[in-house]
């Protein structure tokens, strides 16, 4: 095997790591607006079990429902507008981010929301929610 043979296996080799990293062998590169994303989306599908997924430790911890996430999302959105929610805008400063979602009561009207974002062991997960104050 000669010099350049080698040179091109290790350009190869480096190649091929680099690529596996940028496809996303995990979910690191994935931004707060896609978390938020995938949060709306299954609210929306009524996924309890992604949303507890999506919910960060400490956000399970404040609402005391470690053990018995998925019966309280239930609970608590067995009456959820009919609207759905829609993501409106991200914003991401380093491992905390805020996004603002929007959805309809049950007369049509508009009802601002945020949630809060943090990284949590390199994933994006919802660490508060709530109305937003708007109008």
């Amino acid at each position: 095997m000669g010099v350049r043979t080698i040179g091109r296996s290790i350009a190869a080799f480096v190649c091929a790591v680099a690529l596996a990293g940028a496809v996303g062998c995990g979910d690191d590169n994935e931004g707060a607006r896609d978390a938020a994303e995938d949060y709306v989306d299954a609210t929306n599908e009524g996924d309890t079990a992604m949303v507890c997924e999506l919910y960060s430790d400490q956000l399970k911890r404040a609402l005391a429902i470690e053990e018995s996430c998925e019966g309280f999302v239930e609970e608590q959105t067995s009456g959820r507008p009919a609207g759905g929610f829609e993501v409106v805008e991200v914003t991401e400063d380093g491992d905390r981010a805020t996004a603002q979602l929007k959805t309809t009561d049950e007369t049509g009207a508009p009802v601002p929301l945020t949630i809060t974002l943090v990284r949590e062991d390199g994933d994006w997960r919802i660490a508060t929610l709530g109305p937003s104050g708007a109008d």
